[in-house]
Parts: C-alpha cells; structure tokens; sequence
C-alpha cells in the first residue's frame, strides 16, 4: 500500500498496482505535515499542527493511540515537523522546529507483532 498526505486534513491509502485509492483518513485535526508508516504497515503515525500524536490503524481507520505533544515551559511550544518509526517497531522519534528530537515508547499495543 501507498499513503498520500494533503494539505486538506486526508491521509489517503493507495493501491500501488491499480492506482485506485483504497480509503482516505479524514478525521485529521490539521493537515498532514509529514507521516510514518509503522514498519510492519499496520499503523500511520501523521504529524499534524496539532500539540498531540495520533496513531491510526490502516485497517479500520480508527485511531488507536495518541500521545502528548511537547509542552513550552515559556513562550509557544515547538512545532512538530517530521516522525520516524524505529526499524523495531518499538519506539518512534519526532522532530521539531527547535532542533530537537523527542524519542519515545510506541503506545501499548501498536508494538506488538501481528497475530
């Protein structure tokens, strides 16, 4: 499977041989900036101008976890820019406009292998 983002708040799946679309994620907050794709394909973890990280199963399009953003102690806090899933699955990083990367846990159950 293929996976677009838009500046209209849709992730959208694709199908690579036919070129069709398969089913679009509309319930974003903003719209995507960047995604990742967990590394068994199960999961799309969209960064959005929102101050917390979803995670939306591709299967039924729900979202299945959500983590905190980065707080400001004084002024605005950093935008989010880019994520990454770790080749294990197990954690995922996200950078910001300040220049730092925030690493952390992927959330309970988005880590486990497929049954």
């Amino acid at each position: 499977e293929l996976v677009s983002a838009a500046l209209d708040h849709r992730l959208r799946v694709w199908d690579p041989q036919s070129g069709l679309r398969r089913r679009a994620f509309e319930a974003l907050p903003a719209a995507a900036l960047d995604f990742a794709l967990s590394p068994d394909g199960r999961f799309v973890a969209p960064v959005c101008d929102d101050p917390s990280y979803p995670f939306f199963d591709l299967g039924t399009k729900r979202e299945r976890a959500r983590l905190a953003g980065p707080d400001a102690v004084t002024g605005p806090a950093p935008a989010t820019l880019s994520v990454s899933w770790s080749p294990d699955g197990r954690s995922v990083a996200f950078g910001l406009d300040s220049g730092n990367v925030l690493v952390g846990a992927t959330p309970a159950g988005l880590d486990e292998p497929r049954r």
